[in-house]
C-alpha cells in the first residue's frame, strides 16, 4: 500500500504496527493524516480486525498463540475499526 492523496492536504497512509507496542491489536492498519507547510496531524484510522491465521510464516509463535485463543473467545466475525 502507498501513501495516497484524497484532497486537501489529506493522505491514506499504510501503517505497521509490528514489533511496537500495538502489534498485538493492531498488524498493520491505514492512517488519515492532514499536512500543510507546519502541520502533520492524524485524522483518522482504518483498520479490520480479522483474527486470521497466519501460521509459521506469519507471527511470532506467541502471537499465534493469542490469535488463536482470541478467535477462541470472539469467534472469527471480521469488524472494522474505524475513526472517526
Amino acid at each position: 500500500m502507498e501513501v495516497t492523496s484524497i484532497g486537501n492536504n489529506t493522505y491514506r497512509v499504510p501503517v505497521n504496527f509490528y514489533k511496537t507496542d500495538y502489534y498485538y491489536s493492531f498488524g498493520s492498519a491505514e492512517m488519515i493524516i492532514y499536512k500543510d507547510v507546519l502541520t502533520i496531524k492524524p485524522i483518522g484510522f482504518n483498520d479490520t480486525w480479522d483474527l486470521d491465521f497466519k501460521g509459521k510464516n506469519g507471527r511470532s509463535k506467541k502471537a499465534e498463540i493469542v490469535t488463536k485463543v482470541m478467535y477462541g473467545i470472539f469467534g472469527g466475525e471480521n469488524y472494522k475499526v474505524v475513526y472517526p
